[in-house]
């Protein structure tokens, strides 16, 4: 069965001295042409770069959950001090818990965005997992 030619760019490039060279030994060890050699490394080097930008909002969404809880620590410690203070004959265990209750929503939200960087890990995981060749540029 013949293979359906899909439509290509044809683009005349100038490669320092050596580099076809070193192209080509690389396309041999990795059994492609030297096109398909060249097409998956450019491939691959927008895919890294594609993967420092999952990697770096994973970063700043982990620091704003961590920020975030440690606000949330020290709101809890400051309110359950100013609690038991202002209500001496009550129970510190029915304050905390009515504290915890109260709080119950924002401690869900960090939940859900904690949810949220594993997602986006799994996706980074998926991202960087090698994709099944099905050997059409050989």
């Amino acid at each position: 069965m013949k293979k359906i030619a899909q439509p290509q760019e044809k683009y005349v490039l100038r490669l320092p001295d050596g580099m076809r060279d070193r192209l080509k030994a690389a396309a041999n060890l990795s059994g492609r042409s030297m096109n398909a050699e060249f097409v998956h490394r450019v491939e691959q080097s927008f895919a890294q770069s594609g993967d420092a930008t999952v990697r770096t909002v994973i970063r700043e969404m982990l620091g704003i959950i961590v920020e975030e809880r440690a606000a949330l620590r020290e709101e809890l410690r400051t309110r359950l001090a100013a609690e038991i203070a202002a209500r001496p004959n009550d129970s510190p265990i029915d304050i905390i818990n009515e504290i915890l209750d109260s709080s119950h929503d924002r401690k869900m939200d960090l939940e859900r965005y904690g949810a949220s960087v594993k997602n986006l890990r799994k996706i980074a995981e998926y991202m960087q997992e090698p994709e099944e060749k099905d050997g059409a540029d050989k």
